[in-house]
């Protein structure tokens, strides 16, 4: 009987070995920390990187929602905004050179360096709200010269200085450009005639004045009124007097010599004149006529000015020695009446004006008169 031979089995020849009880769990948890990392790999390459907010890595271009420490020196910017003024204007606002002006703006720019008398442009400084800018000041002349002179008149045959019969004012320093067109008087005929007088400053800038000059007959008294005039003249000045001292002089003499009797000859100068020295009366025209020509022959600067809006007229003179033009009235005062109207400045006649109308309402504007027609008075 054959034997049967055993089945060939390991688990009778060799015990089957059971796998290690905690080697799953490792394997599993190697696996999770795997895929974190691979994750936070691929999280960390595509996503947006993040900026440091530091003034070192902030964008030189566009504004920041971070406030970074103030610098020392406020950053500079320049205002677009230009500034207009005319020469010998006062100087604008600082808030002019914004188109939309901060609260709080001052100029940085030392302004008493500023020459604004003379056309020119200037560079201004500005400080708001913290920062500096930069601004245009453009300094421009585009006012005319001022031509104030009063008519004039003269006997046929006389020699006329038509630029002492006039004053050219402008508001810049500089030459300027004076022409008189004489071209239709004829000194030799009596009668009237047109003198055009044109100024040009250095800008271009041009005005015109048209004054009238009559020409009289020859009369018989001129001789006389000259040689009255040199024999008064001898008597109250010397050479060695200043303009001021024979103006005075003559103010005086003037004054005192004439009797106010409220008519005279007033046709012209040399008619008032005339009666004044031979008669020694006469009004208001009178003492100026006489005045004028005193002061005349002594050299010294003078024209006629008349009042306006009063209820009669009333004749004084305008008279420069050299300092300025001021009111010169010889004229009779009234009795108490202590006001000396010699060399006085508009403000001191305004003064006198308002008293006397508020005095005696039939004196109402007494040294009322156009300033617009006569040069610039001292003050």
């Amino acid at each position: 009987m054959k034997r049967r031979l055993p089945e060939q089995n390991t688990a009778t020849n060799k015990k089957k070995k059971k796998p290690f009880p905690v080697r799953a769990p490792i394997v599993g948890a190697l696996l999770l920390l795997f895929a974190a990392v691979i994750g936070s790999l691929a999280w960390t390459r595509f996503r947006e990187p993040v900026i440091t907010e530091s003034p070192a890595t902030l964008p030189t271009t566009g504004q920041s929602s971070v406030t970074s420490e103030p610098t020392t020196e406020p950053q500079i910017s320049v205002v677009l905004l230009e500034v207009t003024i005319e020469v010998g204007s006062e100087l604008p606002d600082a808030k002019e050179f914004f188109l939309e002006p901060p609260i709080a703006v001052g100029y940085v720019t030392d302004l008493a360096g500023l020459d604004v008398d003379q056309p020119g442009e200037h560079s201004i400084e500005l400080r708001a709200d913290g920062r500096l800018y930069t601004g245009k000041l453009q300094v421009v002349d585009t006012t005319p010269p001022v031509i104030t002179g009063s008519d004039l008149t003269i006997v046929a045959g006389e020699t006329v200085s038509y630029r002492k019969h006039i004053t050219v004012e402008d508001n810049c320093d500089g030459p300027v450009r004076l022409e008189i067109d004489n071209s239709q008087v004829i000194v030799n005929v009596p009668g009237e005639y047109p003198v055009i007088f044109s100024a040009t400053d250095t800008a271009g800038n041009s005005s015109s004045l048209t004054l009238q000059v009559t020409v009289l007959k020859p009369d018989p008294r001129q001789e006389a009124v000259l040689a009255m005039t040199d024999e008064v003249l001898g008597r109250i000045i010397n050479e060695q007097m200043s303009k001021r001292d024979k103006a005075w002089a003559i103010f005086k003499w003037t004054n005192r010599s004439i009797t106010y009797t409220g008519s005279a000859d007033d046709s012209s100068v040399l008619a008032g004149a005339y009666e004044g020295f031979k008669f020694r009366r006469g009004n208001c025209f009178t003492y100026y006529a006489l005045s004028e020509v005193l002061l005349t022959r002594a050299g010294i600067d003078n024209m006629r000015i008349t009042r306006i809006g009063g209820n009669t007229d009333h004749y004084w003179n305008l008279v420069n020695c050299g300092d300025g033009w001021y009111h010169f009235d010889a004229s009779e005062r009234r009795a108490g009446d202590t006001f000396v109207p010699f060399m006085k400045t508009d403000a001191e006649m305004e003064e006198y004006t308002i008293k006397t109308a508020a005095a005696f309402p039939d004196k109402i504007n007494y040294y009322t008169f156009d300033p617009s027609l006569y040069p610039e008075r001292g003050q």
